[in-house]
């Protein structure tokens, strides 16, 4: 997965997906809050779609009380 593909997709579910210099990796989370979630790039490369939702994104919601990604469009 390409983090033009992730950014798109972490938007649909209200996510902010952006990459942490200090860090070198990517960070995402819901915009103001503390319930992010880091992915490395060499991880990130190696992603699917459906594994960024029911990994990562379902990991943010549930963080930040936010519901269950799955069975979203």
């Amino acid at each position: 997965m390409t983090s033009d593909e992730a950014h798109t997709l972490a938007g649909k579910y209200g996510l902010e997906f952006r990459f942490d210099q200090d860090g070198q990796s990517w960070e995402l989370g819901k915009p103001g809050r503390d319930a992010s979630v880091w992915i490395a790039p060499h991880v990130l490369s190696g992603l699917t779609s459906d594994q960024l939702i029911n990994h990562y994104i379902n990991e943010v919601l549930g963080r930040a009380g936010g519901g269950d990604a799955a069975g979203e469009d």
